[in-house]
């Protein structure tokens, strides 16, 4: 590739002959630059921060709706034993609870 000096308008085109596009040469000493390497490297530790985030907000929105899971089920046995619910009503919430958890662990089994 070569530049096409323009000797009437005084300028350098590119290997392509169009003045708009730079010279060919040009965009990879930019690149070479400090800064230019610094905004690249910077760009790149963003989108790994953002895939990061991501990733951890996942896991940790799993694990807290099992827990809250786990601790639903834990307040409704004490207020069965307090008398508040009866038998039927705490198994037939045990049930649903168990329901809730079995879909969510398949549905996160799947999108892994």
């Amino acid at each position: 590739m070569r530049h096409v000096h323009n000797k009437l308008a005084g300028k350098v085109l590119s290997c392509t002959g169009n003045p708009r596009v730079p010279p060919c040469g040009l965009m990879i000493e930019f690149v070479q630059t400090p800064q230019a390497r610094l905004v690249i490297w910077l760009g790149i530790l963003a989108i790994l921060s953002v895939i990061g985030i991501h990733v951890v907000r996942r896991f940790r929105d799993s694990t807290e709706q099992s827990e809250t899971s786990s601790s639903m089920l834990t307040k409704f046995r004490e207020m069965r034993h307090r008398g508040v619910l009866s038998e039927t009503e705490f198994r037939d919430i045990k049930t649903t609870l168990a329901d809730d958890v079995q879909a969510k662990v398949k549905r996160k089994d799947d999108s892994v």
